[in-house]
């Protein structure tokens, strides 16, 4: 009897630990059907890309527009206004008017430029922010898919292991009952070899319920998102990247 509790405290020792070592770890299976941070196959790699998501967000949230083009009409409309009042190709009367469209449009052009100054630095740091979410899911991403893959056929190969030798011991167990009928002592053995048997048994299908069983399959779909979700995001990253050049482009322009 006393051997019996000793093999059953291991058995609920050893499921306890178990459920500790991926307790915070998802399906695979689950997860490869979901899409971003959602997919990330731990709490803390969730928490850690939901981070860097809001800051991307945050970052490129903020509306930048530099119009190239306008500026140059604008310039071009300043110049000709400026040079027709610098020479006096304006009748007296319409002198003043004139005094006034050179002053709003050069107004335009400096509010322009200041706009582009201060978009140049928001379209950066959205370029920026998109940069690091792709280069988290690159190395980090992957990174925990794949040490939460290898870790999780470790611990289930190490599962079908104890149960095999659990599965060995109950026969062995079995056959000495069946041997001495009457023996309460190889009852009790067999009892017990039962016991660890079932409770093998119960966490290999506890883990299972948790990983999924083809483990391989379902990272690699999940690491395989990733890289394709990189170059989906590549447009928006582009036309990030746009609009910080033409910002500059405005700012660089003199008139």
């Amino acid at each position: 009897m006393m051997k019996a509790k000793v093999g059953m405290a291991f058995a609920t020792i050893f499921l306890a630990l178990t459920a500790t070592v991926y307790a915070s770890e998802y399906n695979f299976y689950e997860q490869a059907d979901k899409k971003g941070c959602a997919s990330i196959i731990t709490e803390r790699g969730q928490d850690e890309c939901a981070r860097v998501q809001r800051a991307k967000d945050d970052a490129c949230s903020v509306p930048v527009q530099c119009d190239v083009d306008k500026q140059e009409r604008l310039i071009a409309n300043y110049k000709d206004a400026k040079e027709r009042l610098d020479r006096g190709q304006v009748a007296d009367a319409d002198k003043d008017k004139l005094k006034d469209t050179v002053r709003l449009l050069k107004e335009a052009l400096d509010a322009n430029k200041d706009a582009a100054r201060s978009g140049t630095s928001k379209a950066e740091s959205c370029v920026t922010a998109r940069e690091n979410v792709q280069k988290w899911f690159m190395e980090t991403g992957i990174r925990l898919t794949e040490q939460t893959r290898d870790d999780a056929l470790r611990l289930r190969k190490d599962l079908l292991d104890k149960l095999s030798d659990a599965q060995r011991k109950q026969a062995d167990a079995k056959a000495k009952r069946d041997a001495k009928p009457g023996d309460s002592s190889a009852q009790s053995d067999y009892d017990r070899a039962t016991d660890e048997m079932r409770n093998a048994e119960k966490a290999l299908e506890q883990f299972n319920n948790k990983y999924g069983k083809d483990i391989e399959r379902y990272a690699s779909r999940l690491i395989d998102q990733y890289k394709a979700e990189k170059e989906s995001h590549e447009r928006p990253l582009t036309e990030a990247r746009n609009r910080a050049e033409n910002c500059k482009k405005v700012d660089n322009m003199s008139y």
